[in-house]
C-alpha cells in the first residue's frame, strides 16, 4: 500500500499528452490528457497505470484524493477523469452500485461523455437490470452517431466509440434476458458487424438462434464467425453440437399386420423422424395402428410385386436417410446411438446391418443374414424383382459400410397355417417371375431356398427341386463378383443339403468343400460336413469338421461379415457339441460323451435327446443323482419320453423307493406298451413287493408278445 498523500490543490490540466492504451476487465478505454499542474496529472497518471494492471485498489486509492468538492469546482477535467477511472476500477471489483452511482454523478456534469454510458451499461447489465442496461446501451449510440470525429473534443474520452460492438453486445443480453429475441438477434448482428474479430457476439447470436430452435440460422452464424478468421473452440463445438442431424425416413409396406405392427413401430421410436407406410390392402387395424404411431400412411393396390410397392414408399420420404423396415422386424433400441453416428458421418452411404431370423419361440436365432437397411435418398437406390427384392444402386459410386446394428426378423416364426399361405405366395410370384425371366437365378435361388424351407426332413421330391434351382444359380453366379458371389456360395449349401437328403453323400461333400474353397469360414458347409461324415460312419473326419465350426464360430465377428449370406448356423454350437458327443459315445467313451453333453445343455437346455442320453450315461457309470436330475427334466420337458421314466423307475428300484418307481414305470407304460424290459422290470416290482397277481399280469403279457 503506497504512503498516504497530502491533499491536492485544484489546479488546471493539461491536454498536451497522447493517450494510454485501455484498461482491462471493464473494457477502461482511455487515459487522461495530462493537466497542467504536473501533480494532478501525476495522480491520474499512476491510477491509469494501476488500472491498466488490473490493480484496482490501488488505482481507487490514489484517484479518491482527486474526487472532492474542491478539486471538481477549481478542475472539473481532472475531476472527470478521477471519476472515470472510478468507476472502471469498481465495476473490475463488481462494486456494481458504486461504479454506477460515479457514473451518474459524471454525467450531471456533463451528459456527453460516452465511457460513463459505457460503464453504466456494463454495471446495471451485471445488476441484472435490463431494462436500465437497455436505457444506457441506446443513450451511448445516440451519443456515439452524434460526435464528430475529433478525439481531442473534451467529450470524447478518448476512444471508447470504437468499442461499440461492446455496448451492442451488452445491449443483445439485455434484450435476451428481457425475452425480446428478435431484437437481441439484431444487437448480435450489430456487435459482429462492427469489429468481425468479436467472438462473444457471434457465439451469443447463435446460442440464441438454437434456443429459438433455429439450429440453421445459428450455424450460418457460426460459419461467418469461420470465414472472418475466428477460429475460438467455442466456435467449433457449438458448430458441431448444432449442425442439424440427418433425418431418418422409416418405410414400409404392409397388409394386415395388425399381430406385429405395434411391436415394429415401437421399436423406431426416437430414432425414426417419419415413418411412410404404404398400405396395399389391409383390412384389419392395421391403418389405425400405423396412424396411431404418427406414420404417414398411403395408400396402394396390391400388384403382386414387391418391389414396385417398395420403391412407391422410397418416393414419399422427405430425409437425408432412408431406413427399410418390414412389419415382423423389430429394431434394438441399443444400438440407437450408432445408427444416429452413421447418418451423421460423410464417409458412406449405405449401411448393411445384422438381420437376426428368430425362430418360433420367439428368441431362438434360425438364421444371420448381412443386409442393407439404411441409405442415403440421394444414392437413388431402389428394388428389383417381384419377389424378395434386391436393392440396386452404383456400386461404383456410393460405399457401403458394415455396421453392428440389430435387427430381429419374426416372419419364419409364425403358425404352420400363417408359414403355409407365406410359402405359397411366395412361390407362386417367384415362378411367375421364372417365366418371365429364365435365366433369373436370383429368383431361382429363393425357390430353391423356399423348397429347402419346407421341411426339416426334405423328401425326394423336394430335393430334386433344389438340386434343380441352386444348379442355375451355381451356373451363373460368379462367385468372385461383388452381388453374386453371396448367391453362388449359399446355392452350393442348397445343392449339399439335397444331397445329404438324398444320401448321395459324395456329391454333398464335393460341394461343401467347394463351399469352403471360396469362403474358408463359411459355416454352413463347415457344420454340414460334420454331419455328412457322421452319417457315413468316418467319426475320425466328422469330429474333425465339428472342431474346425467351433473354432470358425469363435473367430466369427457378424458386424465384419460382408458376404451377404443367410447363415443358418450362427448360433449351432450346441449342434457340434452334440455331435460329438454321439461320436464319443460311438467309440465308448462315456465320460467324453458326457462332457459334450454337459456342453450342449449348456448351449440349449432341450436340444434333441442330449439331456436323456447324458442321464442315461450317468445312469449306467453308477452316478445315479445327476442321472436322476437330467432324467426329471427331460420328462418334465417331453412328457412322452418313456425310456426317460424307464430308466427313473430302475433307479427308484435300485434306491428301494418302490412307490415313487411304480409311478415311473407306469408313465413310461403310457407311452410304450410292448417293451419287454419294461413289462419285466414291472413284473419284478411287483414280486419285491409281495404283488404275486400284478407281477403275473406283466408276465403274461410278455409271453403274449
Amino acid at each position: 500500500m503506497s504512503k498516504k498523500k497530502k491533499k491536492l490543490k485544484a489546479k488546471d490540466i493539461s491536454r498536451s499528452r497522447k493517450t494510454r492504451r485501455a484498461g482491462k476487465k471493464a473494457k477502461s478505454v482511455a487515459s487522461p490528457k495530462p493537466s497542467y499542474n504536473k501533480e494532478y496529472n501525476g495522480v491520474l497518471t499512476r491510477a491509469q497505470d494501476f488500472l491498466d494492471k488490473g490493480k484496482n485498489d490501488e488505482a481507487l486509492e490514489e484517484v479518491d484524493q482527486l474526487l472532492t468538492p474542491e478539486i471538481r469546482e477549481a478542475d472539473l477535467m481532472a475531476f472527470i477523469f478521477a471519476s472515470r477511472i472510478s468507476a472502471f476500477a469498481n465495476a473490475n471489483l463488481k462494486n456494481y452500485n458504486q461504479a454506477a452511482e460515479t457514473a451518474l454523478q459524471a454525467l450531471k456534469l456533463d451528459n456527453n461523455l460516452l465511457d460513463f454510458y459505457y460503464i453504466l451499461t456494463f454495471s446495471y447489465l451485471a445488476m441484472e437490470e435490463y431494462s436500465l442496461a437497455e436505457v444506457y446501451a441506446n443513450k451511448f449510440f445516440e451519443l456515439a452517431s452524434e460526435q464528430s470525429q475529433d478525439w481531442t473534443s473534451p467529450h470524447m474520452m478518448a476512444e471508447t466509440r470504437t468499442k461499440t460492438h461492446l455496448v451492442y453486445n451488452f445491449l443483445g443480453i439485455a434484450l435476451r434476458e428481457q425475452e425480446r429475441f428478435n431484437e437481441a438477434g439484431q444487437a448480435y448482428e450489430k456487435s459482429y458487424k462492427a469489429n468481425s474479430n468479436y467472438s462473444p457476439a457471434y457465439v451469443n447470436h447463435a446460442k440464441l438462434l438454437h434456443g429459438m430452435g433455429d439450429d440453421s440460422g445459428a450455424c450460418s452464424v457460426l460459419d461467418l464467425a469461420a470465414e472472418n478468421g475466428i477460429e475460438a473452440e467455442e466456435i467449433n463445438m457449438l458448430r458441431n453440437a448444432y449442425e442439424p442431424k440427418p433425418g431418418v425416413s422409416v418405410c414400409m409396406i404392409v397388409k394386415n399386420e395388425e399381430k406385429m405392427l405395434d411391436r415394429c413401430l415401437s421399436s423406431v421410436k426416437g430414432f425414426a423422424d417419419e415413418i411412410i407406410v404404404v398400405d396395399t390392402g389391409s383390412t384389419d387395424s392395421t391403418v389405425q395402428i400405423a396412424e396411431s404411431h404418427g406414420a404417414k400412411v398411403y395408400h396402394h393396390e396390391w400388384e403382386d410385386d414387391f418391389s414396385k410397392a417398395r420403391n412407391q414408399s422410397l418416393q414419399y420420404a422427405a430425409k437425408e436417410w432412408i431406413f427399410i423396415l418390414d412389419a415382423d422386424e423389430e429394431l434394438n433400441i441399443d444400438d440407437f446411438s450408432l445408427l444416429q453416428e452413421l447418418t451423421e458421418q460423410k464417409k458412406y452411404d449405405l449401411v448393411s446391418i445384422n438381420v437376426y431370423n428368430v425362430g418360433p419361440e420367439g428368441t431362438v436365432i434360425s438364421s444371420f443374414l448381412p443386409s442393407i437397411r439404411m441409405f442415403r435418398r440421394e444414392t437413388g437406390a431402389h428394388y428389383h424383382g417381384s419377389v424378395h427384392n434386391q436393392l440396386k444402386f452404383d456400386e461404383e459410386k456410393y460405399r457401403v459400410v458394415r455396421a453392428n446394428v440389430r435387427l430381429k426378423h419374426y416372419g419364419y416364426g409364425l403358425d404352420p397355417e400363417s408359414m403355409k399361405r407365406k410359402v405359397a405366395r411366395s412361390k407362386a410370384l417367384l415362378k411367375k417371375q421364372i417365366a418371365e425371366e429364365p435365366d433369373n437365378y436370383f429368383a431361382h435361388f429363393n425357390l430353391a431356398q423356399l423348397y429347402r424351407g419346407e421341411s426339416t426332413h426334405p423328401d425326394a421330391d423336394q430335393c430334386k427341386k433344389i438340386i434343380e434351382h441352386a444348379s442355375v444359380v451355381v451356373e451363373n453366379a460368379d462367385p468372385y463378383k461383388n452381388g453374386q458371389r453371396h448367391l453362388h456360395l449359399m446355392s452350393l449349401h442348397q445343392l449339399a443339403t439335397a444331397y445329404f437328403y438324398l444320401d448321395d453323400y459324395d456329391k454333398a461333400i464335393e460341394v461343401c468343400k467347394k463351399a469352403i474353397e471360396y469362403k474358408s469360414d463359411f459355416l454352413d458347409p463347415i457344420i454340414t460336413l460334420g454331419h455328412i461324415y457322421s452319417r457315413k460312419r468316418d467319426l475320425e473326419e466328422a469330429r474333425s469338421w465339428f472342431m474346425k465350426y467351433l473354432d470358425a464360430l469363435e473367430k466369427f465377428d457378424e458386424s465384419e461379415e460382408t458376404d451377404q449370406i443367410i447363415l443358418l448356423n450362427l448360433r449351432s454350437k450346441h449342434i457340434a457339441y452334440y455331435g460329438l458327443a454321439l461320436i464319443s459315445e460311438y467309440e465308448g467313451k462315456p465320460g467324453e460323451a458326457s462332457s459334450w453333453f454337459r456342453k450342449c445343455l449348456e448351449e440349449d437346455p432341450d436340444y434333441l435327446d442330449a439331456r436323456f442320453r447324458s442321464g442315461r450315461i450317468e445312469y449306467n457309470q453308477g452316478n445315479t443323482q445327476d442321472a436322476l436330475n437330467h432324467l426329471k427334466t427331460e420328462v418334465r420337458v417331453k412328457p412322452d419320453n418313456w425310456a426317460a421314466y424307464y430308466i427313473i423307475g430302475e433307479i427308484y428300484t435300485r434306491m428301494k423307493q418302490y412307490d415313487s418307481a411304480e409311478e415311473a414305470y407306469l408313465m413310461a407304460l403310457k407311452n410304450c406298451e410292448d417293451d419287454p424290459n419294461l413289462l419285466y422290470s414291472l413284473a419284478r416290482l411287483y414280486f419285491d413287493t409281495n404283488r404275486p397277481e400284478e407281477a403275473m399280469k406283466f408276465l403274461d403279457m410278455i409271453r403274449e408278445k
